[in-house]
């Protein structure tokens, strides 16, 4: 049989041009092309625009560096540096009659040269003027090489620096004069500097020299100093960098553009029992002439590579080392006396080579755990540099959430090594060519290392999902967003960037696979790329329309939302081999990036593959997520979504679980003040007990609590605390080895309910025990605890604006305490009070964040006022049955359930009875009287089945009500074995049995007088 599903879709809510889908939605759909359009579910119209942008221009390209041959001397007790540079460089002459100014931000770098060229007027050898473009500076100075140009000369030279004093400056063309610059110029909001000289600088080769001195910083940013206590306690620092996006200009005057690539020759010089480390290997190292307690550290030369990706650490650290299969050093650098934490990072080191068949360029990786580090991890080639949590797992305390964590970022950074590094983008516009591509393939390659994890799943919840919501608020961005200054920068390190990127490149591979990828990193290598280059590559080798297709996900913000129903005299696809009364899920798979919704008798047709679980779990949390979104935006009813909500009875997986307790406990926050009234405080009686006594027997040192348990015993015993509860936690803070530890305690301290004590929580984020950039995670830990947490952390945030902006700004770390401390609210009047406070305290580098808070606050309000009357009513009718009755009527659901599944699909038999026995066995006789009925009825020649379904069923049978119940159920189970012929059957199911009931299988053999004497 064929069904008839009609799609159609929903108005626009922005001006955006309709774009039609080249792939079918999905496989099993005969017409291919929709007519969609990008659209925003947000119904709130927002009061709140982005302010003006900044004017600003790109460097110019008249001096372009080939090497930076760079020395840094740092002070780890007074916190200075001093650094000499001596960059190799080419002058070009600028072209005349004018030269343009640097590009937009929306555009790529682009150079206009005039060369001559035969006039085919006049072979005799006039001339006329040619516009010569080149895409990037590199690709200018090529062209350049080889021509003549009619040009003017320069006097001066244009760097970025910040931060930094310069002290002198000079210049020595190829086979000339020393020329003293004669002064320096800083434009200290463009984070530029200006060396003006005497005369104009010679054409050609030269070299730039400059002795300059800087701070080591306390901001996590440029070159900074990181806080770390010795296994003796003793409290030292580290030299470290973070230069991503635009902070290498803080450590030396650089060309500080990813376009503007060279080579880099390193020198540190640093005491001498200290590690030092960067991009290279180590070529040299002696004794500091003019200090005996100081080495000089030389380093090899680096490939060509953009200025962000530089790095050098100088510390004490222990490390863990290995070989790859080609020659390739890797390390990881742990605190000292934490070697053996490094090793399963190790161990995650992933499968990048081979599929991107490229080898990796460097003779050496090193991974390291930075104590003080504002992101998860940096990329830097040959150096990558990490937060202590996201490389460091010790194997008896980490625990699974943990060791995913690390894998993830691990993947995610070590594939940057070649998609960024080695090819890397041409301006930040293209940042997502980055983020989004390694936020995609670092799930490639945890699924390829680690297939248990389920880990595609994952991705929907933790990344697809977190785009859509994102990307649905009128103050969203398109993929590719314009950038310009650099305070506009850190603002698309987001959701989009990352999440929607990885989203949209799954998309991608779903439709043209793994083909050319290798042939744009061998094509690109050491070079710069844009999203137009990567389209045009995947074009060629796939012969599929890319760039038409990708560039409406890209240049857009929004994404579709297709409305489905049976019969609609609109778009039809017709879909074969379904019986009418089957379930047709849009989407499998949930790869497209874009929301469906179903009409109601559609969603109702669902509702048996979510029970029954035949309904795929990517599918089941697809679906959800989808009802909640469009429930928030006012397109279907919150009741309806409840409703839907029931029938994830059976629900078993946890990424399902996951999303869905997110989404219902949004709700909550919106409905707290109604809903907690009619049903109570949280907190079940006997979870609470037992969290406590387990809680207490951890702290007493007598049964540790295992590492997955941990963040919700804290929790529960947090919520219904007092100040001893609180007073015990900090002192587990204080005494915590491991900073995963650390974290866990501080991401739940906010739970604790009393007002005095939530303002000692936040008093203790911005205190000595907590590192700078675990601030963020208290506070945001108090905001999200409750309605009373939010107002708190609002009003602390508030108070002490001046230190977090001065410890944060600049950063994405700024945008994420805002987000945080502020999404939550509900109320219109909240939006304005957080527009005005922002207003009259600049965040440059958080604007938008702050207009999607806003919006957000502003849609909670209005799906409160909505629904709340419904919800209310909807909670009030659904009174539950008695227990009995109620048992009665789950056990009969979940048989009759189970046997339409065994119908449907028979590979899914084993599956259904192991959901049968957890689900019914253990509540009453009435659930295992009816389960050994229909062990009775099954086929009894399908063997394997049979002793699954009889194991299940032992598996269940100790949690049964009472112990004369347990032993009639066992009585009875092994009465039906008398049915079987197969010895070694009965053999393996007795045996599988006694492993699952344990030391209780003496007991009732001996007063049943089994004794197995029938076998």
């Amino acid at each position: 049989m064929s069904c008839r599903v009609s799609l159609s879709v929903i108005r626009l809510a922005l001006p955006r041009n309709p774009t039609p889908l080249a792939k079918p939605v999905s496989p099993t759909l005969r017409a291919s092309r929709l007519l969609v359009r990008f659209n925003s579910v947000s119904s709130v119209s927002t009061l709140f625009s982005m302010p003006e942008r900044r004017p600003f221009v790109r460097l110019p390209t008249d001096v372009y560096p080939v090497n930076y041959g760079l020395r840094l001397k740092p002070d780890l007790i007074d916190f200075t540096f001093e650094g000499k540079l001596e960059a190799a460089v080419e002058v070009m002459l600028n072209p005349m009659p004018c030269s343009p100014s640097a590009p937009g931000p929306n555009q790529q770098q682009q150079e206009m040269a005039l060369e001559p060229q035969q006039s085919r007027e006049d072979p005799g050898g006039s001339f006329s003027m040619c516009v010569v473009f080149a895409r990037t500076p590199g690709d200018f100075l090529q062209q350049n090489r080889k021509r003549e140009i009619v040009t003017q000369g320069t006097n001066q030279i244009v760097m970025n620096c910040a931060d930094i004093d310069i002290i002198t400056a000079s210049f020595v063309p190829e086979g000339g004069e020393e020329i003293n610059a004669t002064g320096f110029n800083y434009q200290n909001e463009d984070e530029k500097v200006t060396l003006c000289f005497p005369s104009t600088l010679q054409k050609g080769s030269g070299s730039l020299k400059i002795d300059f001195v800087g701070e080591l910083n306390d901001k996590m940013k440029g070159f900074y100093r990181s806080k770390y206590t010795t296994p003796s306690g003793e409290i030292r620092y580290a030299a470290v960098t973070q230069f991503e996006a635009t902070d290498a200009r803080r450590a030396f005057p650089c060309w500080d553009e990813p376009a503007i690539k060279a080579t880099f020759d390193i020198t540190l010089i640093v005491p001498k029992d200290r590690v030092a480390l960067s991009n290279m290997n180590v070529v040299d190292r002696k004794p500091y002439p003019e200090d005996s307690s100081l080495v000089e550290v030389k380093f090899a030369t680096t490939p060509i590579m953009s200025t962000y990706l530089v790095a050098f650490v100088i510390g004490e650290y222990d490390f863990v080392e290995s070989q790859s299969s080609d020659g390739v050093t890797v390390r990881v650098y742990t605190p000292v006396g934490k070697a053996e934490q490094g090793k399963f990072a190790l161990e995650t080191l992933p499968f990048y080579k081979d599929y991107f068949n490229v080898p990796y360029p460097l003779p050496k990786i090193d991974l390291i755990a930075i104590a003080d580090f504002a992101a998860g991890a940096m990329e830097n080639w040959g150096l990558v540099t990490y937060r202590e949590t996201a490389l460091l797992i010790d194997p008896k305390n980490s625990c699974a959430s943990s060791r995913q964590w690390v894998a993830l970022v691990v993947g995610h950074e070590l594939a940057h090594q070649w998609f960024g590094n080695l090819v890397t983008m041409e301006w930040w516009t293209h940042l997502w060519l980055n983020e989004g591509f390694a936020s995609w393939i670092e799930y490639l390659c945890v699924d390829h290392c680690f297939p248990e994890y389920d880990i595609w799943t994952q991705f929907v919840s933790a990344d697809y999902t977190r785009a859509l919501d994102l990307d649905a608020l009128d103050n969203s961005h398109p993929i590719e967003v314009d950038v310009g200054h650099p305070s506009e920068v850190d603002e698309i390190f987001d959701a989009i960037s990352y999440s929607k990127g990885a989203s949209v490149i799954r998309m991608l591979h779903n439709y043209i696979g793994d083909e050319g990828m290798n042939a744009y990193l061998l094509k690109f290598q050491h070079k710069n790329a844009s999203t137009e280059d990567l389209w045009e590559c995947l074009e060629q080798a796939s012969g599929k329309p890319i760039a038409a297709v990708m560039n409406s996900w890209t240049k857009q913000m929004g994404f579709p939302i297709i409305v489905v129903d049976q019969e609609q005299p609109e778009t039809t696809v017709n879909i074969t081999n379904v019986a009418s009364d089957h379930w047709i899920k849009i989407n499998p798979g949930t790869v497209g990036f874009y929301r469906i919704q179903y009409s109601s008798a559609m969603l109702e047709s669902l509702l048996p593959g979510i029970r029954d679980l035949t309904l795929l779990p990517v599918d089941r949390l697809g679906l959800q997520n989808d009802l909640f979104s469009l429930a928030r935006a006012g397109m279907i009813s919150t009741v309806e979504v409840l409703k839907v909500m029931e029938a994830f009875v059976n629900e078993p997986n946890y990424t399902v679980w996951s999303d869905l307790s997110c989404n219902l406990g949004h709700l909550d926050a919106l409905l707290r003040g109604l809903v907690l009234g009619k049903l109570g405080k949280a907190g079940h009686k006997a979870t609470l007990e037992e969290a406590r006594r387990r809680f207490k027997e951890h702290v007493e040192g007598k049964q540790i609590l295992p590492a997955d348990l941990r963040s919700p015993v804290y929790l529960t015993v947090l919520k219904h605390g007092d100040s001893t509860t609180l007073d015990t936690m900090l002192k587990l803070h204080k005494q915590a080895d491991m900073q995963e530890e650390k974290n866990r305690i501080e991401r739940v301290l906010g739970a604790i309910p009393a007002p005095d004590l939530i303002q000692r929580v936040l008093n203790f984020a911005l205190s000595e025990e907590v590192r700078p950039q675990d601030t963020v995670s208290v506070i945001g830990g108090v905001a999200g605890s409750s309605k009373q947490g939010r107002k708190a952390a609002w009003k602390f945030v508030k108070d002490n604006w001046e230190e977090l902006h001065n410890r944060y700004q600049g950063g994405f770390l700024i945008s994420r305490l805002i987000k945080l401390t502020v999404d939550g609210f509900a109320i219109d009047k909240m939006a304005a009070e957080v527009k005005s406070f922002f207003e009259s305290h600049h965040a440059p580098a958080a604007e938008r964040t702050v207009q999607q808070c806003c919006e957000n606050i502003l849609l909670n309000a209005a799906w409160l006022k909505r629904d709340a009357e419904d919800i209310h009513q909807y909670l009030l009718q659904r009174k539950a049955p008695p227990r009995k009755q109620k048992r009665l009527q789950n056990c009969n659901s979940i048989l009759r359930i189970t046997q339409e599944s065994i119908k449907r699909s028979k590979t899914r038999k084993r599956d259904c009875y192991s959901l049968l026995s957890v689900n019914v066995v253990p509540h009453s006789a009435t659930g295992s009287g009816l389960y050994l009925q229909k062990l009775k009825e099954m086929n009894t020649t399908d063997d394997k089945l049979h002793r699954k379904a009889s194991v299940s069923f032992a598996a269940a049978m100790h949690k049964s009500v009472g112990f004369e119940h347990f032993l009639i159920c066992v009585n009875e189970m092994l009465a039906l074995l008398e049915q079987q012929t197969n010895r070694e059957l009965i053999i393996s199911i007795i045996s599988d049995v006694a492993a699952n009931v344990g030391f209780v299988i003496i007991k009732f053999c001996r007063n049943l007088s089994l004794k197995c004497a029938f076998v």
